[in-house]
């Protein structure tokens, strides 16, 4: 879990953000289950929701404010940890894969 709090961080997302907390249970959820496909709304929104009391639109909405976020103010940190030039804003599913990618490949260093 410290990865993904250190890697969200330097993306200049805080706690103050509510999609915070979902983006670290999304990639974990995701890093648990290496082998499946994410399927975002089916998944991964629906336990969230459920372990934070709250509908499955408001853990999109908050996880979408965060990557508008890092889209705007942080999109150089973004490209360096996607590894690649983004050509558009990614999506949230998008945005969760970059982070799980990383975390993955960069874990020892982190």
């Amino acid at each position: 879990m410290h990865d993904v709090r250190v890697l969200i961080r330097s993306l200049g997302i805080t706690s103050k953000y509510k999609g915070y907390r979902f983006i670290v249970e999304a990639v974990l959820l995701m890093l648990e289950n290496p082998e499946s496909g994410y399927k975002i709304t089916k998944d991964i929104y629906p336990g969230i929701a459920k372990k934070y009391h709250t509908n499955i639109s408001n853990i999109e909405h908050n996880i979408r404010t965060v990557v508008d976020t890092c889209w705007t103010k942080r999109r150089e940190q973004l490209e360096k940890v996607a590894g690649y030039s983004l050509k558009h804003k990614p999506s949230n599913l998008e945005f969760l894969d970059i982070l799980v990618f990383y975390i993955r490949e960069h874990s020892s260093e982190m």
